[in-house]
């Protein structure tokens, strides 16, 4: 199978590289920026796919940048002879909507990890799929300066500035922010921190970002407000994970895991979650979409006969 992937491969923050890895046990990749594309090599490429995958990340804050953007990848879809899909990893709000909205006639199918998103519409086109863990596997460290009782990971922006606010205000310097840590030092901070807390902003019951993925694969702890995508999707909370309603409960749960009676649980918790997290990879996710199509195929060719 002959693979084009559009994506981006030099910002960490996103899994293109972790799907890129899964992506060569599939077939052969040719592989393009999706910021700063050579439209007569993608062309190409793009003539001889079969599959052409990318992400939702070509969108750019910029209005008259994002619909240059959207046309050229228009014009690079219909050079496409081979199936064409977009994965959506992000929320689907402000102009992503947008996006969403200019190329789905151009697309064969649409995944999105915004399954609330979803809810709302009734089309045969656009599948529910979330993030997964990596199949690289690091062996972080207990690194002294990584050390801590309570990490938050990510970027801090919008309602994220108050999560920090009240957990810092209940257990102080025992709280280590990082968002700038991936790969091996990622799997450092998952061997480091007692415990992960997630953000809960933007909060949904169907969207998450890829960071429960990242942290149950390393062996680390997760805290994340209550969502019943995640125990759709097999999660047991306490077993493989933790999570709480009200904020009084996580300062709650937090206290009650830090004390020397939760040790044992936590050690459990980990082991759990890492050895659960093995059976939802990005090779797995690649799988759905392949089967998907392979699927609609042989209905289209037994309605034909």
């Amino acid at each position: 199978m002959k693979i084009l992937y559009l994506c981006n491969l030099k910002d960490n923050n996103v899994p293109d590289k972790d799907i890129l890895f899964s992506l060569k046990k599939k077939g052969e990749v040719k592989v393009h920026d999706s910021k700063m594309m050579d439209m007569k090599k993608v062309g190409k490429d793009a003539s001889e796919a079969d599959l052409l995958l990318f992400h939702g990340d070509i969108g750019n804050e910029d209005i008259g940048m994002q619909f240059l953007i959207i046309e050229r990848m228009k014009l690079i879809l219909q050079m496409c002879t081979g199936k064409k899909v977009l994965w959506f990893l992000d929320k689907v709000w402000g102009n992503k909507v947008s996006l969403m909205i200019e190329l789905y006639s151009s697309v064969d199918y649409i995944f999105v990890n915004d399954e609330t998103w979803l809810k709302r519409f009734k089309t045969d086109k656009i599948f529910p799929l979330h993030c997964a863990s990596s199949e690289k596997r690091y062996a972080g460290k207990v690194t002294p300066e990584l050390v801590c009782d309570v990490a938050l990971i990510g970027n801090v922006y919008g309602e994220r500035e108050n999560e920090i606010g009240l957990i810092k205000e209940r257990f102080g310097s025992r709280v280590k922010i990082f968002n700038d840590k991936f790969g091996k030092d990622f799997a450092s901070v998952c061997k480091s921190a007692k415990v992960i807390v997630d953000y809960n902003f933007p909060f949904d019951d169907y969207y998450w970002s890829d960071n429960v993925y990242k942290v149950l694969s390393n062996g680390g702890v997760f805290i994340t407000q209550r969502k019943q995508g995640l125990k759709d999707e097999g999660f047991v909370e306490s077993k493989h994970y933790f999570d709480y309603f009200k904020e009084q409960e996580l300062v709650a749960l937090i206290t009650s895991l830090l004390d020397k009676r939760g040790k044992k649980l936590l050690k459990q918790v980990s082991q759990e979650g890492k050895e659960f997290i093995k059976g939802i990879t990005y090779s797995h996710r690649i799988d759905t979409i392949l089967n998907k199509i392979q699927n609609a195929q042989t209905t289209n060719i037994s309605v034909s006969n």
